[in-house]
């Protein structure tokens, strides 16, 4: 005689729901979650950034600058400041530390409005981090050590 188990149906649907409850969406995180950590945008250097070669001094115009990341990683906010003739744009995404992050690759497009007000040549630096976050502790001793720097020519205003 041989006995044989059988596993019961409903188990195997609660051990199914369970794991793709564990792989879901990361955003399910409560936005006051201790475990998310705004951190400098990664960027690998590259010139994914949208500037334009060409402004007129008074009126707005938008950038785009691009980091990327991981299933941990959403898109966070974006600091800007214009000092005369020099923006410095910074873009800061969320670190979720969920425990298993899906190893997705994101690009998140940061957009912010400068205004240059003189004719002239401005400078756009835009602050990145060179290192992905991996970690908790990663994303908490992340630093912006990369800079990238755009000259804009900026018309004067008709």
């Amino acid at each position: 005689m041989r006995l044989t188990r059988s596993c019961p149906a409903g188990f195997l649907i609660v051990s199914c729901m369970a794991v793709l409850a564990a792989c879901g969406p990361v955003s399910k995180v409560s936005k006051g979650d201790e475990k998310r950590i705004r951190v400098v945008g990664f960027h690998n250097g590259d010139d994914a950034s949208l500037v334009p070669k060409e402004v007129t001094a008074g009126e707005s115009f938008e950038i785009t600058v691009h980091t990327y990341g991981d299933g941990c990683v959403e898109l966070g906010d974006t600091e800007s400041d214009v000092n005369g003739g020099i923006a410095t744009v910074t873009p800061y995404d969320i670190f979720v530390d969920a425990g298993a992050c899906a190893q997705i690759f994101h690009t998140f497009g940061h957009k912010v409005d400068l205004t240059f007000e003189k004719p002239g040549t401005a400078e756009i630096r835009f602050l990145y981090s060179t290192k992905p976050v991996g970690s908790r502790l990663d994303g908490v001793k992340r630093k912006a050590d990369g800079k990238k720097t755009y000259l804009v020519k900026v018309l004067p205003a008709n």
